[in-house]
């Protein structure tokens, strides 16, 4: 989930909309590959997110 200013697309939405109310982040999926997020880092402009993946 993500809300707040998302001017430069930091939120991860796809867009540079300003969000109040909390979104969904819509993450890339692989059948082959399940994914776990490992870390989430925030700045005052920024949002970043690792992934880790296993074969199934």
């Amino acid at each position: 989930m993500t809300w707040g200013w998302g001017e430069h697309g930091q939120l991860g939405l796809g867009d540079t909309c300003d969000h109040t109310c909390p979104q969904v982040v819509n993450m890339a999926q692989d059948a082959a590959h399940e994914y776990t997020t490992s870390r989430v880092y925030c700045g005052s402009g920024f949002t970043f997110v690792v992934r880790a993946w296993r074969p199934r």
